[in-house]
């Protein structure tokens, strides 16, 4: 106990050396706090992209859609949709119900020609998978509207827009390939202009009612896939089993495939390999911060030569010596780490809310991530960082310690 009353004596006795080794140790603890709060953030930003506009918890497709996907394989498809939506509403883990079409048409605009990736969707249903007036960017939703003639209303991503100079109250025409690989066409109006979180979907992409979209392809009342969304508490691979079960009615059962969102290959493998880039970046700043606290810590302890050597010659033993000076570190690492994380948790805090928006660095990257991401505190790796940064530190301090004490106190007081 004594030798902890000395070490925070000492820590009071020097304070500019004291604030100067707690102000590195704190912005190493505050770099790594942040650092992880990003890449959490990154990680929920990329899972809720895929759910919400590539696989949902649950995917339903025909088992060789995604072989030929490429392609366009409409005829690959969910046959009878409204019998399979049925049959989900009756499954007790499912949430909200998705059905899609996803095809690929041309626009000839100018002289010139635009690749266009349309979507149909039920956007009444669609309210419950996800909520659309969030991404609004200018004017209404297709289903709030009603447009006279023969134009079909859509929403068109806002990097489409500017590619394409349109506004609310235009329109234009797609040709399409249909399911039995004829031509089709079709005249839409844009009713409104979608900030789609992901910049690849927002340059490409517009949304039209599943049900003309299932004319124009000529589709009869089937869809290319149907995404699910589970109640919370429930696994995807439970609620993926449940749907298989209640399935075995459906048309064309044995052709479809029912697929949790993380057992999916291509997601899989994007999951994976944005895990070991993420952990490789925060084993990096691990490693960066501990190099800080480290040198902060043995240059601390290099400079007080003289005064380990006074110790010494006072009578003071090698190991009370070592356990003196482990103590300081480990009450200055650990007030600064707390304060640290604490200043990293209060920058983290407001941007969880607001966001960082990186849309000018994402420009070009076809990655599913949003253009703005909200750093997510986690208990976990926020307790990780001041464990280790407390124990990086006190440890840092024990073997240049060990070594000075081990000089005789003559030779450590002729030390400058």
């Amino acid at each position: 106990m004594n030798l902890l009353v000395i070490a925070w004596r000492n820590i009071g006795r020097n304070r500019r050396r004291s604030l100067l080794s707690l102000s590195a140790v704190a912005l190493a603890a505050l770099a790594i706090t942040f650092l992880f709060a990003y890449l959490e953030g990154m990680k929920a930003d990329i899972a809720s992209n895929l759910i919400n506009h590539y696989t949902g918890e649950v995917r339903i497709r025909h088992e060789k859609y995604e072989d030929f996907e490429r392609f366009n394989p409409l005829h690959l498809r969910v046959q009878d949709a409204d019998r399979v939506i049925e049959i989900l509403g009756s499954v007790e883990e499912v949430s909200a119900v998705s059905p899609r079409i996803a095809f690929s048409g041309a626009v000839f605009k100018d002289e010139r020609s635009y690749g266009l990736r349309g979507l149909g969707i039920d956007f009444v249903m669609e309210r419950d998978y996800q909520d659309l007036s969030h991404i609004l960017f200018r004017g209404s939703l297709p289903d709030e509207v009603r447009v006279e003639g023969r134009r079909v209303p859509a929403a068109v991503g806002r990097g489409l827009a500017d590619r394409m100079d349109l506004e609310p109250g235009d329109s234009f025409t797609l040709l399409a390939t249909t399911m039995s690989r004829g031509n089709n066409a079709m005249t839409f109006q844009i009713t409104g202009i979608l900030n789609f979180p992901v910049g690849s979907l927002n340059g490409t992409t517009f949304m039209a009612p599943l049900p003309a979209v299932q004319r124009l392809l000529r589709m009869d009342g089937s869809v290319t896939e149907v995404l699910v969304k589970g109640h919370e508490g429930f696994q995807p691979s439970e609620t993926a089993s449940s749907i298989a079960q209640a399935l075995t009615a459906a048309p064309q059962r044995e052709e479809l495939i029912i697929q949790p969102w993380n057992e999916i290959e291509s997601t899989y493998n994007w999951l994976e390999t944005a895990s070991v880039i993420y952990n490789f970046i925060a084993l990096f700043f691990l490693i960066l911060g501990s190099t800080v606290i480290i040198n902060t810590v043995v240059m601390t302890v290099f400079e007080r030569k003289r005064e380990i050597g006074t110790l010494a010659a006072l009578g003071m033993q090698q190991r009370e010596i070592i356990r003196l000076f482990f103590f300081e570190a480990a009450i200055m690492s650990f007030v600064g780490s707390l304060f640290g994380v604490l200043l990293g948790i209060g920058i983290v805090l407001p941007l969880s809310r607001t966001g960082i928006d990186l849309t000018n660095a994402m420009e070009g990257v076809s990655f599913e991530i949003s253009n703005v991401i909200y750093p997510e505190l986690n208990l976990h790796s926020t307790l990780l960082v001041l464990i280790y940064s407390t124990f990086v530190a006190s440890v840092a301090s024990y073997i240049p310690v060990r070594g000075i004490s081990k000089i005789a106190p003559v030779e450590a007081l002729r030390a400058e």
